[in-house]
């Protein structure tokens, strides 16, 4: 396990879907995990390696954006009904949809693309070699 590119590979994709879920609403918040693998795929030294480092990182990415977004709707929420009941309120109602989607689609795009993406990159390398 490369904890560099497992921190980096959560940290890139949480940071998109916020950004994501900021610009364009929740519904945008599902494929990152794919980015997550593709930054782990560049490191990792074979396909096993990207398949289970892909999956941790796309379940840190997932964590991250799963807390940053419902922080975000609650504070939002908090701000404008100046209300701390009805803010927690809201946070719980979009934290339970949100971990029971977000974390397992990152963490399957993650393992998807962390293993098909070391994949292309050692066949891309032997062609070029070639």
């Amino acid at each position: 396990m490369d904890r560099t590119s497992v921190a980096l590979g959560g940290v890139v994709s949480a940071v998109a879907s916020i950004i994501a879920v900021v610009l364009y609403g929740p519904q945008a918040a599902a494929p990152w995990g794919l980015l997550a693998g593709a930054v782990v795929a560049l490191r990792a030294r074979d396909a096993t390696d990207g398949l289970f480092d892909g999956a941790l990182a796309g379940l840190v990415g997932a964590v991250g954006a799963v807390l940053a977004v419902v922080g975000f709707y609650a504070v939002e929420v908090y701000l404008l009904v100046g209300s701390a009941e009805a803010a927690g309120n809201v946070g719980a109602y979009f934290s339970v949809p949100s971990v029971v989607m977000l974390v397992p689609s990152f963490a399957l795009g993650g393992m998807l693309a962390g293993a098909l993406g070391v994949v292309v990159r050692d066949r891309v390398g032997a062609r070029a070699g070639a």
